[in-house]
């Protein structure tokens, strides 16, 4: 596993704003999926939060046509509007992917899935859980690991 801190995010240089707006954020996720490759990893998750969400469909969508390492999985914590600022939904592979979010972000998530999704999507609403990386340190912690770990031991 990786966890990337994206340019301009905690210690990262650069602006965040890099990350979500532009190609900045697929190149981000395309070096770790480089680098575990490298590491002889040959299936890889993609896993983004809030924001992050954003960068994981970037380069969901663009490995598809440059022959780069396609994830067989994507978890989304906080998915939203700017999921899709530069990418939409209906661009990126259907993968079998798990939607986290709590009260706050309900809207988008619930829409997804009200709106006829694939079969192999899965969504998990934290009733009063907090936003992106939130749901894995508030008191809903237990509720969202245990929904990550059922869902990617499954996907892999």
């Amino acid at each position: 596993m990786v966890a990337i801190d994206r340019r301009g995010a905690g210690d990262s240089e650069g602006e965040a704003r890099d990350a979500v707006v532009g190609e900045g954020g697929r190149y981000d996720v395309e070096a770790a999926v480089l680098r575990l490759v490298a590491d002889g990893y040959t299936r890889v998750s993609l896993l983004g939060a809030s924001n992050g969400t954003t960068s994981l469909i970037d380069y969901a969508a663009f490995a598809q046509g440059e022959g780069l390492p396609e994830p067989v999985s994507l978890g989304y914590l906080s998915g939203g509007s700017y999921t899709t600022t530069n990418t939409r939904m209906d661009e990126v592979p259907v993968l079998p992917s798990l939607f986290v979010y709590g009260d706050g972000d309900a809207d988008w998530a619930e829409s997804l899935e009200a709106d006829n999704p694939p079969s192999a999507w899965q969504f998990k609403h934290v009733v009063g859980g907090g936003h992106g990386t939130d749901l894995l340190a508030r008191v809903d912690r237990a509720e969202t690991v245990d929904a990550l770990v059922a869902f990617f031991g499954v996907a892999r």
